[in-house]
Order: structure tokens, then C-alpha cells, then sequence
């Protein structure tokens, strides 16, 4: 649990499911493989033409077959993405590597749209440096990279996400590392939201919880000795370098949120590494 803690507070860009911050919504009309994914399958599904008959109920039905299987395609490319996100935060390469490797090899062939090629051979370019990587940080960078594709992908399609903003957890101003870090994980999740949208509004909300004050001198010890750890100066450094990212993410604008992303992402697992129970 003080893992868990201390892996938010010092930079932790989402809700792991064990950290019970967020819970994590089913696929649907209120998220990214309901609403921006959804949208384009659908849109690329479309197929114009002046058939009659017979041959216009044959391809309407095709069209239809080939819309339901692009749709669910995309709900399962967005769960093995989220799945890898997941695990580089949880500072588990392996389980990483394994989510990408799916990534790599998704919606091959002719089942793909001609207008989505392009950005479906980054996302597996991206995939493929998680499978490669040999560290948490280099996995965290391949993560943020199939999110801001993703992005880059609805941008140029013109697919409309239904995403809305949550509920911020607790209040601002809270002193304990707990409600700290509840608030960071929120914002984490908004982050990955702006990138897969993609949302400035959803950017500008997360990093403004980053923005917010830092834990108070002590609060890290005390949670230590109540949960019987010990923190060095590396995880206090941990916890400040997620707010200087957060000053510099404010800012950000196109691609440099990616990459920053990426850095918050490998934050929070170096955190979880130097945490850990050995």
C-alpha cells in the first residue's frame, strides 16, 4: 500500500486499479473506444457507391459486418494499450512487453481502412520499442508515444470523443500523502486522455493538479513509519521532479506533451522500483 503511495505522489500520470483512485470505466458510449475509436471505425465503414437491389442489401450488410469488427478491433487495441500503460506504472516491463506485443500484430491486412495506415504503422513502430525495451523509462516513452498516435489518428480522421472530464477526488490543499496522491492520479488519467482525444482541455485540467501545492515537510516520514518503510532523499527527489514536469507540461503544447507524458509515466516507475517490496 505505501508502494501504492508514494508511487502517485512521486509522479504517478494514472489510476492504478489496486490504488482504488478512479475506477476504470468499461469501453463504451463514455470512452475512448466508445466514443473517438467508435466513431472512426465507423466512419471508415462507410462505403459510397449506386448499387441496387440485391447488390446494395449485399453491401450494406457487408459494410455493416465490416463496421462491427473494426469497432470491436478498436476496443481491443485500446484495452492492450491502456493494459501496457498499466503495467510500466505498476514497474512491470514484462507484463508491458506483453500488452505491446499484441499491439504489434493488430488489424493487419486488407480489414484496415486506407486512411489509417499510416498511423497504424507508428502505433506498431511504438509498440514495437515497448517490446524491445529493456527498461521501465524506455517502455514509458513507447507508451506515450501509441497515445499521442492515437491522437494524431482522431485528429486526422475526424473522430469525435465523448470523453468527459471526472470528478477531481477529495479537495485541493490536502496535506497527507494519500489525498496527495489521489489527486495526482486523477490528473494522470486526464493527461492520457488530452494525448488519445486529443484535448486541451483535458491537458490543461490534469496539469493544473500538478501545479498544486507540494507535500508538506515530513508528510513522506510519516506515511513511512506508519506503513514501516523507510524514504530516502531519491523518493523525495521523485516527488519534486513530478512537479517540476508538471510546470513544464503546463506550458507544453503539440508533440512536446508526449514526451513529457513519457517522462511522468517513467517517474512513477522509478518510483514504484526504489519502493518495492524486496
Amino acid at each position: 500500500m505505501f508502494r501504492a503511495i508514494l508511487c502517485v505522489t512521486a509522479g504517478l500520470v494514472l489510476c492504478v486499479g489496486a490504488s482504488g483512485c478512479e475506477k476504470k470505466k468499461k469501453p463504451g458510449a463514455g470512452s475512448a473506444t466508445g466514443s473517438a475509436t467508435g466513431s472512426a471505425a465507423g466512419s471508415a465503414a462507410k462505403t459510397p457507391g449506386s448499387a441496387t437491389g440485391s447488390s446494395a442489401a449485399g453491401t450494406a450488410a457487408g459494410t455493416a459486418a465490416d463496421s462491427a469488427s473494426l469497432k470491436a478491433a478498436m476496443k481491443e487495441h485500446f484495452r492492450s494499450a491502456m493494459a501496457a500503460r498499466d503495467a510500466v506504472v505498476a514497474g512491470k516491463l514484462d507484463d508491458a512487453k506483453k500488452a505491446a506485443k499484441s499491439l504489434t500484430i493488430w488489424l493487419d491486412g486488407d480489414m484496415v481502412p486506407k486512411s489509417w495506415r499510416g498511423q497504424l504503422a507508428a502505433m506498431k513502430v511504438a509498440a514495437k520499442s515497448i517490446n524491445s525495451a529493456d527498461t521501465l523509462q524506455a517502455a514509458a516513452i513507447g507508451v506515450a508515444n501509441i497515445a499521442d498516435t492515437c491522437g494524431h489518428c482522431h485528429k486526422a480522421l475526424k473522430a469525435q470523443s465523448k470523453i468527459k472530464v471526472a470528478e477531481e477526488p477529495l479537495v485541493a490543499g490536502g496535506t497527507d500523502v494519500a489525498s496527495h496522491m489521489a489527486r495526482h492520479a486523477w490528473a494522470g488519467r486526464r493527461l492520457w486522455e488530452a494525448l488519445v482525444i486529443p484535448s486541451d482541455d483535458h491537458w490543461t485540467r490534469g496539469t493544473a493538479i500538478l501545479l498544486e501545492k507540494h507535500l508538506e515537510k515530513g508528510a513522506l516520514a510519516a506515511a513511512a513509519k506508519k506503513h514501516k518503510k523507510k524514504v530516502g532523499k531519491e523518493v523525495s527527489a521523485l516527488a519534486e521532479q513530478v512537479h517540476k514536469l508538471g510546470e513544464q507540461a503546463a506550458k507544453a503544447k503539440g508533440d512536446t506533451r508526449s514526451a513529457l507524458y513519457g517522462q511522468l509515466l517513467a517517474t512513477c516507475a522509478s518510483c514504484h522500483a526504489v519502493t518495492r517490496d524486496k
